[in-house]
């Protein structure tokens, strides 16, 4: 199991800058002394700051200079911090706090300065988050309690460390309330140095690793880096590193190990570099590079460094919040090496440690407790099992749950996957002996999990976060289906609508939240104040991602974000105080096996739902008259096929040079995948011949898969590819992200759309030539100018040729049609666009139009046809497809999208879009037209046309009909 680390970057009053008292002359050599004692702190050159402050310290009793003395000794105490000296911090601290408050009064700044420093020593060497927190609130009391109040700037940092003092403690709500007071205030001085900000964002994106917002984690950690490589001219500090320990956590966490293990050597060798052993994150850097050698099994390697942390944290700290996870580390070893005995040794230690240094609640004790749990559930003693996973949900806040009502608790993530280990515990007793009590208990277990994940979901606030929890979700939905499936047989309509239920949820969440504040009860003011909000907010954050943090309004951009993301959680929690929003907007009323027969499928239509598990592949098959649930053994290597099958349709066509090695490489690759995967994916389905249409609900990989092409046979000639047994032959397909949005997406729309036709070719041949600029990025289409003024001829309508076809003039014209096209390049990926032609006042960014741009839009349409390349195309979550442009122009409305899967060749997908347009015209659905324009190509005299990488990549989402 991997831990997540969190490495919070302290703010210290290094020294204070705020003037001495009027009746304490200055000195000019001893403001020069400090001078220098700043200098060698910023470069961690601690002897030399030491002998610094000394003969400062000398200087200032010779010439009796008290407050001189005071900065002395904080300076020394800096040192001391620094090089993880516990006591002598604080006794160097306390001498400078004596001074000051001799001098200054017990209210003056630089008192309350030496005070923060004596809380941060606490916090970060001494590991006494309470009594920090205790020293930290009341600076912020005697702060707001001062008549002339307190410098924002102190109150800047003060909040930082009780954000940190707060998460130490496992409060991370108040935590983040905190950093983000500190963030409010820091924008009102973009001249401090970057620093500030950078570790305040590097302390966010921490608490977002350890809450499980991995993409919000990464967003302020990226933003970090950027501020720190700023402000140190691309030299390497000390916080940086721990922004990239945390970086390094993110990307170990997702299994991308080369990507963590560079990231956590580097670490370690620029730690070593500039402080040697000392260096306060040795520890942690040791022990983070050790995980992921343990991950690649490099068990020596990892133990070493594992080791090596564990004594660093012994001789300096005692106790460490990862010296935990570094001994949990040693048992896994232990456990990898067939050393039970010794594993449990580890395992016992970290139990101790936990429950000494933490309160009964908090993630890192659930942590251990799941890591012990599921060392005895593998070794097959589900007793101590049990005991562990108890243990486990009781940390991670059980008890809160059972005492509140779950739209007011605050459970952890972790307690979601206390209850899926927990209720497949209780399912394998079942299976190992046919305990129906067993089974039972399974249920009511995974039950719970259901109401836990609604509230979890409904707690995180960004798309990206949601994304991430369906991603947990789905180990809870796939071992409840399992247990669903053995009590109530393959007819169970509870595990249809399980898979419902976790699938594109972020696009039928769009579409209650919606619909939910429309509710009659709720105030107009509520919902224009809702909307109005979210609107800001993508605006905003749309504007800080194109903004350079060296720019003067970045420090202000991201505390404006920061506002409106917590003025949004507000409105959400009045919101919730309506009963009938709370029920209509989280009740999540998926579509159940009777909508699917009765309001969704058409005589003659089938739906195979695809949900890839990790032990099992189900497929539910529904039709007007049929019901039943095929389970699979994921045990054939689905996704490797998918992708040996989707690389020899394209890889000859896109390599750079070709030949007949290439070829029959690539032929091999499709033939046999395209063959086999129709008889682990298709035949199991045993359509009839009456099944004409398939509605396919893909999951997982099996999004990048064409189905159409799929081989029901072995090709009598191979090569003559238009006379290849195509599954496209026999049955007509679409693609649906789930049958509830199919659902929500027929309903009748109230707007009547009065205009058939927009399209758009920017880079039409002809305008290329004439307009140089129009290559600027990108080259010329050919066949484009010719296929929008043919979808013109047949559709009516509007086309934007060329200069005409910007983005803007498009985004202004766009809500009244029934059906846009776009034919013009197109890129995969998180940041996929579609491209529109360049205006000379905007740079080339702003004539692109991306994904998280077309969120925020509203389209009307109910057709889209991208003729465009790679725009189904993008990163695949879980549950929720390919994150692309046309999922994301779904997400703004769209009824039904015609889009590709690869880069399409531009003659043959002009050809078949105006096939699809001219089916149209003649009254086909779209579904229809999509079908027959590409069989129509197969039957072209050339027989390599009939090659998959021709037609395949063209295919058909949504509501067609």
């Amino acid at each position: 199991m991997k831990l997540l680390q969190l490495v919070l970057a302290l703010f210290s009053f290094l020294l204070s800058s705020l003037p001495l008292a009027a009746q304490i002359p200055s000195d000019s050599l001893a403001e020069l002394m400090i001078t220098r004692i700043q200098g060698f702190i910023n470069t961690a050159n601690y002897d030399s700051a030491s002998a610094c402050g000394y003969e400062l310290l000398a200087y200032a009793r010779r010439h009796k200079l008290p407050l001189y003395e005071a900065s002395a000794w904080s300076s020394l105490g800096i040192v001391a911090y620094n090089t993880n000296r516990v006591e002598d911090a604080l006794a160097q601290f306390d001498s400078a706090l004596y001074i000051r408050r001799r001098y200054l009064g017990d209210h003056d700044q630089e008192v309350l300065g030496t005070l923060s420093n004596i809380a941060a020593v606490l916090l970060g060497l001494k590991g006494d988050p309470d009594a920090a927190l205790e020293r930290l609130e009341e600076l912020e009391r005697i702060c707001i309690g001062r008549k002339d109040g307190c410098a924002e700037n102190f109150l800047g940092n003060l909040y930082n460390n009780i954000g940190n003092a707060h998460a130490d403690r496992g409060n991370y709500e108040l935590a983040e309330q905190s950093y983000l007071k500190s963030l409010a205030i820091r924008s009102k001085y973009p001249k401090d140095p970057r620093y500030k900000l950078a570790s305040l964002l590097n302390n966010l994106g921490s608490l977002k690793i350890e809450t499980g917002h991995l993409a919000s984690a990464q967003d302020y950690l990226l933003r970090s880096e950027a501020l720190y490589q700023e402000w140190n001219g691309g030299k390497a500090s000390f916080d940086q590193i721990t922004n990239w320990m945390n970086l390094g956590t993110i990307a170990d966490f997702e299994n991308r190990f080369s990507d963590a293990k560079a990231l956590f050597r580097r670490a370690l060798q620029v730690g070593k570099t500039m402080a040697d052993d000392q260096y306060l994150e040795f520890g942690s850097l040791n022990y983070n590079l050790g995980a992921v050698l343990s991950q690649e099994d490099s068990l020596d390697a990892a133990e070493t460094h594992y080791l090596t942390a564990i004594e660093f944290w012994k001789t300096n700290f005692g106790f460490h919040p990862d010296q935990t996870a570094a001994i949990l580390g040693l048992g896994l070893i232990a456990t990898k090496r067939g050393q039970y005995e010794a594993a449990l040794i580890h395992f016992r230690e970290a139990e101790l440690l936990d429950e000494t240094n933490y309160p009964p609640q908090h993630p890192r004790r659930a942590n251990t407790y799941k890591t012990i749990g599921n060392f005895y559930d593998n070794r097959g003693d589900r007793v101590q099992a049990r005991a562990y996973y108890l243990k486990q949900l009781k940390a991670a806040g059980m008890d809160e749950v059972r005492a509140a009502a779950l739209r007011t608790a605050r459970p952890s993530y972790l307690l979601l996957a206390g209850l899926t280990d927990l209720g497949k515990l209780h399912y394998d007793e079942y299976r190992q002996h046919h305990d129906t009590a067993q089974l039972a208990a399974a249920l009511r277990v995974f039950a719970l999990g259901d109401s836990v994940l609604n509230h979890l979901r409904e707690i995180r606030q960004t798309f990206a976060e949601q994304k991430e929890l369906l991603r947990d979700a789905r180990r809870l939905a796939e071992w409840a289906m399992q247990a669903e499936i053995a009590r109530f047989g393959l007819h169970t309509e509870r595990a249809f609508a399980r898979s419902e239920q976790n699938r594109a949820f972020n696009l039928y969440s769009k579409f209650r939240e919606d619909a939910a504040v429309r509710y009659e009860g709720v105030p107009d003011s509520l919902t224009s104040k809702y909307r109005s909000l979210q609107y800001e907010i993508a605006r905003a954050e749309s504007l800080l991602r194109d903004m350079p943090p060296s720019d003067v309004g970045y420090i202000p951009a991201s505390a404006h974000c920061a506002e409106l993301r917590q003025g949004l959680a507000a409105v959400k929690t009045q919101l919730a105080r309506f009963d009938q929003y709370y029920k209509f907007r989280f009740g999540v009323p998926v579509a159940s096996v009777q909508d699917v027969q009765q309001k969704i499928l058409l005589p003659g239509e089938v739906m195979a739902q695809y949900f890839v598990g990790d032990s099992a592949l189900f497929i539910f098959v529904l039709s007007k008259d049929r019901y039943d649930i095929q389970v699979i053994p994921n045990d054939f290597q689905l996704d490797a096929k998918v992708k040996t099958l989707w690389r020899g349709i394209t890889a000859y066509y896109s390599a750079a040079h070709q030949d007949s090695v290439l070829w029959e490489n690539a032929l091999n690759d499709y033939e046999s995948n395209a063959l086999e995967l129709y008889h682990q994916l298709v035949a199991p389905l045993k359509l009839r011949p009456v099944d004409s249409i398939i509605v396919i609900v893909p999951d997982g990989a099996l999004w990048l898969l064409p189905f159409d092409a799929l081989l029901t046979s072995v090709p009598d000639l191979r090569g003559e590819f238009g006379a290849y047994p195509y599954f496209l032959n026999q049955h007509r397909t679409s693609f649906a992200y789930s049958a509830t949005l199919l659902r929500e997406a027929s309903r009748p729309r109230g707007q009547v759309l009065n205009k058939t036709l927009l399209a758009c070719a920017p880079f039409d041949q002809a305008y290329a030539v004439k307009d140089p600029s129009a290559k600027r990025k990108f080259g010329h289409l050919p066949e484009s100018g010719w296929e929008v003024r043919e979808a013109q001829r047949l559709l009516g309508g509007e086309v934007l040729l060329g200069p005409k076809a910007t983005k803007r003039v498009f985004l202004s014209q766009l809500l009244p049609y029934k059906t846009l096209l776009f034919s013009t390049h197109g890129q995969a990926g998180e940041r996929g666009f579609v491209a529109f032609f360049p205006e000379k006042d905007k740079t080339s960014e702003q004539n692109l139009l991306y994904i998280e741009e077309v969120y925020d839009l509203q389209i009307n349409a109910d057709l889209v046809i991208f003729s465009a390349c790679e725009t189904a195309l993008g990163k695949s979550e879980p549950g929720e497809g390919l994150i692309s442009i046309a999922r994301a122009f779904t997400y703004a409305g769209a009824r039904g999208i015609v889009t590709t899967l690869w880069s399409v060749n531009d003659f043959s997908n002009s050809r078949i879009t105006v096939a699809i347009c001219k089916h149209l015209k003649a009254g086909l659905s779209a579904q229809q037209a999509v079908c027959y324009a590409k069989r129509a190509w197969l039957e072209s005299p050339s027989s390599e046309a009939g090659h998959p990488w021709f037609w395949a990549g063209v295919v058909g989402v949504g509501v067609l009909r």
